[in-house]
């Protein structure tokens, strides 16, 4: 009797015979093993709009002229100089980010467009166009396969500062998404809906002649998969998957002889769960899952607009992935 299951090596043991067999792995196992990925791409556009918004808040730069400025400014005691500021704001932000584990490598790629209207000094809304890739290649069960999507993403999103200081803001998306999907010689192909939920809270305050933001996060992503036929003629059902990620760190700005010029570090604790419980054996299992993420950038004030540039380093301290990535934006208020 032959056994049914996941891709790999079974042995069985008869009353006179023993033997092993190899079944190969389906293009639906990379599928079922990275599908949790998808989550980077809805924390990447959180961080996108948050840093954007960081700015929009804190007249224009965030970091101004000063350390002593930007902590004022931070706190929102400058409202009133705010009010002759542009109430429009245009950004553009590419990103790009590297993964990889014992059994899967690849990236992750975008660009995004977006406009904000400054309701009042306090209070900011607005929307986003994004285009996305994401690449990576797996080796379950020692067969070679893969998993691509590229899709569009639309989103609105909102930051408020409140009388104490304190910054909360939020982003809702919904991203169209094709698949494809290999083991092998086997492949397939199918479309997704996600939708993403991002919010933070932080505050500075000054500590120790520094600025310093605590700062807390929770991305969630569900996505939804249609069901398809690989090239082998097998009918794979729909799905759906949850994700969810919360993360909690300090953000520290440093000081800097250039006015124009506010560079910072981060260290966020990074707590990673997930609905998926179908992992084919020698998979990535992202569930449950505690991490570090260190983080380097700086923000400069240019003449006709705010340039940002940030390198990070996920997955520190797990053994189920590694990353590196990278992203620049630039900002201008009109």
């Amino acid at each position: 009797m032959v056994p049914a299951g996941a891709g790999g090596t079974y042995s069985i043991i008869g009353r006179s015979l023993s033997f092993s067999c190899t079944f190969p792995n389906s293009p639906e196992d990379a599928q079922d093993a990275l599908q949790s990925l998808g989550l980077n791409g809805v924390a990447n556009l959180y961080q996108d709009v948050s840093g954007n918004l960081f700015g929009a808040l804190n007249n224009g730069t965030g970091p101004s002229a000063t350390r002593n400025s930007f902590f004022l400014q931070s706190l929102g005691l400058t409202q009133s100089t705010q009010s002759s500021r542009p109430d429009w704001n245009v950004w553009a932000k590419g990103s790009y980010d590297a993964m990889n584990g014992a059994s899967f490598n690849g990236y992750q790629a975008g660009i995004v467009l977006g406009m904000d209207y400054r309701l009042d000094p306090d209070t900011v809304i607005g929307g986003l166009l994004s285009l996305g890739k994401a690449s990576y290649d797996t080796s379950f069960g020692g067969t070679a396969g893969a998993m691509d999507n590229d899709g569009l993403t639309l989103g609105a999103y909102f930051g408020k500062r409140t009388g104490g200081g304190l910054i909360i803001d939020g982003l809702l998306a919904v991203s169209e998404l094709d698949y494809a999907v290999s083991s092998g010689t086997t492949t397939g192909a199918f479309d997704a809906r996600r939708y993403g939920l991002s919010m933070g809270v932080y505050k500075s305050t000054e500590i120790a002649g520094y600025v310093v933001e605590p700062k807390a996060t929770l991305i969630f992503a569900h996505e939804k998969q249609d069901g398809y036929t690989d090239s082998t003629a097998t009918a794979v059902a729909a799905k759906s998957v949850s994700n969810g990620r919360l993360s909690l760190g300090p953000k520290v700005y440093l000081k800097s002889e250039n006015p124009d010029m506010m560079p910072w570090v981060a260290v966020d604790a990074e707590y990673g769960w997930t609905s998926n419980s179908t992992v084919v054996t020698g998979a990535p299992n992202f569930d449950d899952n505690l991490s570090l993420r260190a983080k380097f950038g700086f923000v400069h004030q240019a003449d006709a607009g705010v340039l940002n540039f940030d390198i990070n380093a996920g997955g520190l301290g797990t053994d189920v992935f590694n990353s590196v990535g990278a992203s620049v934006a630039y900002r201008i208020e009109f």
